[in-house]
């Protein structure tokens, strides 16, 4: 870890006796390596779906945005992003063949490597726009590669004004 740059999911949990969330950290010989955290909360729309996250959240910044090393300006802390779609998806290798030693490590030269669980008994699924694809949600890990790959091609999503939504309703009613 402390040769390469490795960021590290943060997760808050709620501490009753404080009235407040509190960042979990690892262990302490984790913390010795000095990596860099992002936290990894989920946020859901009203709908029960995930479109987006909130890219600050009690102070630390999202995990793909510390994976990303850009500082990102927005009016709002959530941001909207497009999910790949699972049918194009990202290049995935089973951990256990990339730490083998035929492994073509140049495969990942110069590239973001992201860490986790993809089978859906394992549990970390979500409900996105393309869970009924897999019947099972979408991985945690390829949310987190959506957001990293939209900061990186300034994909992200702006929502419409209130004054955009009336206008395009108006339109819409007058041209029917």
């Amino acid at each position: 870890m402390q040769r390469h740059r490795v960021v590290l999911p943060l997760e808050f949990r709620y501490r009753p006796d404080a009235h407040r969330r509190q960042a979990i950290l690892p262990a302490q010989a984790i913390q010795a390596a000095n990596p860099q955290y992002g936290h990894i909360q989920i946020s859901y729309d009203a709908d029960g779906l995930i479109r987006g996250s909130h890219i600050y959240e009690e102070g630390a910044r999202h995990f793909a945005l510390a994976l990303w090393g850009e500082e990102v300006h927005l009016d709002d802390t959530y941001q909207r992003f497009p999910m790949v779609d699972p049918k194009v998806g990202f290049k995935t290798y089973a951990l256990s063949d990339v730490l083998s030693e035929r492994f073509n490590g140049a495969l990942l030269k110069d590239k973001y490597a992201l860490v986790g669980a993809m089978a859906a008994s394992l549990g970390d699924r979500y409900p996105t726009i393309y869970s009924g694809v897999s019947d099972a949600g979408s991985p945690g890990v390829e949310i987190n590669a959506s957001l990293l790959n939209a900061l990186m091609h300034g994909d992200l999503i702006s929502q419409a004004s209130t004054w955009q939504i009336y206008l395009f309703s108006l339109i819409c009613l007058a041209v029917s």
